[in-house]
């Protein structure tokens, strides 16, 4: 038995005493008459925000057979008569539930004997745990004097463990008995720390005690062992999940962290120990509960864990360990492999890529699981086959609306359009203060290398189709060194450089490696299709069709540069060719040339811009500088630990996170220029945030632009044609929502393309604006009548009015749900 059953003792009989007398005292017993869900018999017997607290007693009951449960439903089973239960402790548990107050729990003398008792009832169960907190391996760093930053990955120094909430240390003691040569770090409250001291004293300096709340523990990194023993029933799910990322950062790669708790079955039908200590945690905590291993596994994967599993306990049938490892890839070896096997392939990856390909690999090499061999294949065979070869075909002109388009000689003053976003892709770059120089100087050489313009483009472009070897222009290295716009002076420069679109598309970040975007055959297709039907010749079709597609391959710039993880570097590159050229996400009305779901990724860059200003993210963007001299290292730390834990959770084959959930970076980019610690969040603790609290600073040119671009991302219509998918900007014919409490702009989705409701990040000083001169009122409903009517909507809605009118919308207030 561990501490817990100790701990309730000849007790559970009165805990099981006091659920059934407040089953009958609440109305509970009376109201399973109509076979109630629990927020219908919360309602019923007037229970309000307590319910979470009601849910736990009713899964007592369930397990005791007062009622019964049938999925989400609650029916009478065996009701007891109503026993006599004091009204003090657990007896005011219907008091509890009612008012939502947890009971006070008695400190001093009450606490200490608690401590003692825990340390002493909990030693068995530690003594068989400690094996469990020995590594494969041990790092460099030990956490202690020299803490390591745990990159060097284990090795064969001693075992050192950080106990996070050690309490009295009853787990500190066994780890340090197990292993004579170890060292440990022990954190707990101050007052709980002069008792471990007292009963750690045999140690002497192998333990170093921290008194700190754990979110707050200034620890170190590189310790083989994290341990969280009798620590997260005591609070609710987000600081759990807070205190799995604190452990998860302090951790060595390729050590473990351990969460030893009461034990709770799936779907909490059990056991009767957990279930009763839960209903306990109910009635003295505010947030405290007995979780399952998967809710426990969830935060641990989602602080960047792998291999998580359960271990039971001999000793303590109510209790498990849920363990996980930190992931330990030594990358270098396989990022000259990578080079090498796309090299065979006439490919080249850039740099982003090929390190998180390498990282990946590495995790899946690792891991001799069928479904990790299985994602191995996938991901070599789309990066090392599948991508370069149609990428291979496009500039090969193997389609002959490939061959049109890519290898049409260039007229550029038959290319307004795109001339035009090429002349304002580099007047931001020069607002930004970049220029060749910064860029060559930061990245240094680059070894992709680009056309040769003066061996004759279709001689390098037909090396796929040719009988014998010919020489790749766009990987010979005899070549002119690869071209992006930060690295030619002006536009003039750069059109006098760029005689093709194939010419132009080698020379990109992804143009070595992958196919051009809405370059594929059914793209192609169309455009050339539509642009016959619009009467347009090759270039007109090439003005009206390519732009979008080139400018954002553009502005992923250089290949080796710096850069943020891939999803947040494919956001601010989005951003940025929004920035450019609007219709990037947002078409002309009867045009349909915008990049599909753009307005889902550019938002995150908008976001990002708006919180830390348009030249530094231009200036890291294109690697003129690097990310931490121009952007908080607060939020460099965050996005890459994050957009890691987040692909680790997913696996997905382009390295993106959820591209329909922007707001968890949104959020990120705004709590880090507010000056917020993240660095125990995960994403969805993010995403619960609330944007009014880490507004950013007030800028109302910024903000209507904003707005601006939210109203426009609700008029696009998503379509798919002849296996093109197209968006086009039409007024929608639903109402749009401006949510100011929850900082967000939607409309439902329409159509069998979008598969989720359109939402864009309404700018908080806005939704504040709104919130304040609206009263009780916390939105509007705008409808619009025209597409021009945009910009007048958003001033008003900036300008927060109790109503408006025009010929273009109507823009009412609204009480939100």
């Amino acid at each position: 038995m561990d501490v817990f059953g100790a701990a309730l003792g000849a007790s559970g009989d009165f805990l099981r005493a006091a659920a059934i007398d407040a089953a009958y005292e609440l109305g509970i017993v009376e109201a399973l008459a109509a076979t109630p869900s629990c927020d219908e018999l919360a309602d019923a017997i007037g229970v309000g925000t307590g319910r979470r607290r009601m849910r736990v007693l009713l899964d007592v009951l369930a397990a005791l057979g007062v009622l019964v449960r049938v999925g989400d439903r609650y029916g009478r089973g065996d009701v007891p008569a109503r026993p006599v239960v004091p009204r003090v402790g657990w007896g005011l548990m219907a008091d509890v539930i009612r008012r939502d107050k947890a009971l006070p729990v008695e400190g001093g003398e009450h606490e200490r004997r608690m401590h003692e008792h825990l340390a002493t009832a909990g030693a068995a169960a530690a003594r068989e745990l400690a094996p469990l907190l020995r590594a494969r391996g041990v790092g460099p760093g030990d956490g202690l004097d020299s803490p390591g930053d745990g990159r060097d990955g284990p090795g064969d120094g001693p075992p050192t463990l950080l106990d996070l909430g050690g309490g009295a240390g009853a787990y500190t003691a066994a780890f340090l008995d197990a292993y004579p040569d170890g060292r440990a770090t022990l954190v707990d409250f101050r007052e709980v720390i002069t008792l471990a001291r007292q009963h750690l004293a045999r140690f002497g300096d192998r333990v170093r005690y921290v008194p700190a709340e754990i979110s707050v523990a200034e620890v170190g990194e590189g310790y083989s062992a994290v341990l969280l023993a009798n620590v997260v029933h005591l609070h609710g799910p987000a600081q759990c999940a807070k205190y799995c990322v604190v452990a998860a950062r302090a951790v060595a790669p390729g050590g473990v962290v351990v969460v030893k708790d009461l034990r709770m079955d799936e779907g909490r039908v059990g056991p009767i120990e957990g279930l009763l200590f839960a209903l306990n945690m109910a009635m003295y905590t505010g947030e405290g509960d007995v979780y399952e291993a998967s809710r426990i596994g969830a935060w641990l994967v989602d602080a960047g864990l792998v291999n998580v599993r359960e271990e039971r306990l001999a000793v303590a049938a109510d209790a498990f360990a849920i363990v996980a490892e930190k992931p330990r890839v030594e990358t270098a070896g396989i990022e000259r492999e990578l080079v090498e096997r796309a090299a065979a392939v006439g490919a080249e990856l850039p740099g982003p890529l090929r390190r998180a390909l390498a990282f990946g690999i590495g995790l899946d090499r690792a891991d001799r699981s069928a479904a990790a061999r299985e994602r191995l294949g996938n991901v070599e065979r789309h990066y090392l086959e599948l991508m370069p070869g149609m990428r291979a075909d496009q500039l090969a002109g193997v389609d002959p609306a490939a061959k049109l388009f890519l290898e049409a000689p260039l007229d550029w003053s038959k290319l307004p359009r795109m001339s035009s976003a090429i002349d304002r892709l580099y007047a931001v770059l020069a607002e930004a203060g970049v220029d060749g120089g910064d860029h060559d100087h930061v990245c240094g050489p680059v070894h992709v290398h680009g056309h040769d313009h003066g061996r004759g483009h279709d001689h390098g472009l037909d090396h796929a189709r040719a009988s014998e070897p010919v020489l790749d222009p766009v990987l010979d290295p005899t070549l002119d060194p690869v071209l992006d716009p930060s690295q030619l002076h002006d536009a003039d420069a750069f059109r006098a450089n760029t005689p093709t679109l194939a010419a132009m598309y080698a020379r990109t970040h992804y143009g070595a490696c992958m196919p051009l975007l809405y370059g594929y055959p059914a793209d192609l297709a169309y455009f050339r299709t539509r642009g016959s039907e619009l009467g347009l010749d090759v270039h007109g079709t090439i003005d009206r069709y390519l732009t979008v597609p080139m400018i954002h391959e553009l502005c992923h710039f250089g290949r080796e540069r710096d850069a943020l993880p891939i999803h947040l570097d494919e956001c601010i590159a989005g951003w940025l060719g929004v920035h450019v050229w609007p219709e990037f996400a947002y078409p002309e009305p009867g045009h349909d040339d915008a990049i599909f779901a753009a307005p889902w990724l550019s938002q995150i860059g908008q976001a990002i811009v708006r919180a830390f200003g348009i030249a530094p993210v231009v200036r890291a963007h294109t690697g003129a500088a690097r990310w931490r001299d121009v952007l908080p290292a607060a939020f460099v730390d965050a996005a890459e630990r994050l957009c890691l834990a987040d692909w680790m959770k997913r696996r997905t084959l382009h390295f993106l996170s959820d591209t329909l959930a922007p707001r968890p970076w949104i959020a990120l980019a705004f709590a880090v220029a507010a000056g917020w610690d993240v660095r125990t969040y995960t994403p969805g603790a993010l995403a619960e945030l609330s944007l009014l609290k880490i507004a950013p600073r007030e800028d109302a040119v910024a903000d209507r632009a904003i707005v601006e671009d939210a109203l426009r991302a609700m008029c696009l219509d998503n379509v798919r044609v002849a296996g093109s998918f197209r968006a086009r900007s039409v007024v929608p014919g639903a109402t749009i929502t401006i949510d100011a409490s929850r900082c967000t702009v939607t409309r439902p989705r329409t159509g069998d393309v979008d598969v989720v409701d359109p939402s864009y990040w309404l700018p908080p000083s806005v939704a504040g604006k709104i919130l304040v001169d609206l009263g009780p009122r916390t939105g509007y409903r705008l409808r619009l009548s025209r597409l021009d009517a945009i910009p007048e909507a958003a001033r008003a809605i900036c300008a927060a009015p109790p109503g408006y009118q025009t010929a273009g919308f109507a823009l009412e207030p609204v009480v939100l749900p």
